[in-house]
């Protein structure tokens, strides 16, 4: 509803509020919506450890846009201080590693 503006101004910090909310009930859809968000800083200041916490907490209940959300931020973030590395650089290390 806030998200998109629904019958209410589009606030994306209301979104989150609310999400969260459903996300700690366990909603696994609501926990994928949720880690999104952290990742990209929707309404929540960007924060990769809770995306991943929230795109985990989707995974293990089955939830496979979530696990598939889970690696591609784990591919992206590399070991030096939790940095954020683009996907050009992952790309380039899987394409060297292949060979």
């Amino acid at each position: 509803m806030y998200r998109h503006g629904h019958g209410v101004p589009r606030d994306y910090r209301q979104a989150a509020y609310w999400t969260r909310k459903a996300a700690d009930q366990g909603y696994v859809m609501v926990q994928l919506s949720l880690g999104w968000d952290y990742e990209h800083g929707e309404g929540v200041p960007q924060d990769l450890q809770q995306a991943r916490y929230w795109y985990q907490k989707a995974a293990v209940q089955g939830n496979a846009d979530a696990q598939t959300h889970l690696n591609n931020l784990n591919q992206r973030l590399s070991g030096q201080g939790g940095q954020l590395r683009t996907q050009w650089e992952v790309s380039k290390d899987f394409n060297n590693n292949k060979s």
